[in-house]
């Protein structure tokens, strides 16, 4: 985290508030940066922490914005929900975690910005109360996908038989070139409830969300790193499917991964701020 310098008597970057919020008798962690302005909410993928957005949140801040940044259930300082099962850990579920969080913080609409998981949870919102949502960005997140069941199930054997430190090596070296990151990866991973991650790809897996992105009547901004392999591969549908929607911006980012915001944090932020802007000045 960046300090506030308030030598002056005032601060000059946006304080950060680390807190907790109650939840079905989970104790659900998330950090609030700035107490003005329209708010925007940083969702993080299966694996990450809050902590992935911690720095972008305070620029964005500073720019007007209240950050807000969970770590969702089962991740960072978040409680993961017992009995741990795949009923727990459903996108949906998860999703109902923030717009309760939202209702605490008497916060009616959103923008919200997704990578991965985090993305699939924001449309998810987008689906079934589509009023909470001001504009979505997402990178690493394809709007529909059906991997087949045979293929999660051996990826958790594998997961599994490495073993979470030796997986985050590896995933750290395939996600991203950029050192950065692969510290981050080394770093978040490496403590991974490994069941956790297994309840939550089933229902990860499979899921359509776009219809909803379709019928969605805010604007969506797509950022797409050309280093992501894990998620390419199923973006094309996505785009497809929302060619000629009025309010859908692709935006492409190079040499970025999986994990676009630590790859290229400054273009990525301005890609943001530039989003949010256009927002409020309609």
């Amino acid at each position: 985290m960046i300090d506030i310098d308030a030598s002056d008597g005032t601060n000059k970057l946006p304080r950060s508030e680390r807190l907790v919020f109650m939840r079905e008798d989970l104790s659900l962690a998330y950090t609030v940066i700035g107490n003005a302005g329209p708010a925007v909410v940083f969702l993080h993928g299966l694996g990450s922490t809050g902590a992935q957005f911690e720095q972008d949140g305070e620029i964005i801040a500073a720019a007007g914005y209240q950050c807000i940044i969970p770590d969702l259930r089962g991740h960072g300082r978040s409680d993961c929900p017992q009995p741990l099962t795949p009923d727990t850990m459903t996108v949906s579920t998860i999703a109902d975690d923030i717009l309760a969080l939202l209702d605490d913080l008497d916060i009616e609409q959103a923008h919200f910005v997704g990578n991965s998981m985090g993305g699939v949870v924001a449309l998810d919102i987008i689906e079934r109360a589509p009023r909470r949502v001001q504009s979505l960005t997402t990178f690493g997140s394809a709007y529909r996908l059906n991997i087949p069941r045979i293929a999660v199930a051996l990826q958790n054997a594998i997961s599994k038989l490495f073993g979470a430190k030796r997986l985050a090596n590896l995933t750290a070296k395939s996600v991203s070139r950029h050192e950065v990151t692969r510290d981050f990866i080394r770093d978040t991973f490496s403590t991974l409830d490994l069941d956790m991650v297994q309840a939550a790809q089933k229902t990860l897996r499979r899921y359509d969300y776009l219809d909803a992105a379709c019928a969605f009547d805010g604007p969506i901004l797509i950022l797409r790193g050309d280093a992501d392999k894990s998620i390419n591969r199923y973006l094309p549908a996505t785009l497809k499917a929302l060619e000629g929607q009025k309010d859908v911006r692709v935006t492409p980012i190079e040499d970025a991964g999986h994990l676009t915001n630590l790859d290229r944090p400054d273009i990525v932020r301005d890609a943001i701020l530039g989003f949010l802007k256009e927002q409020a000045s309609r």
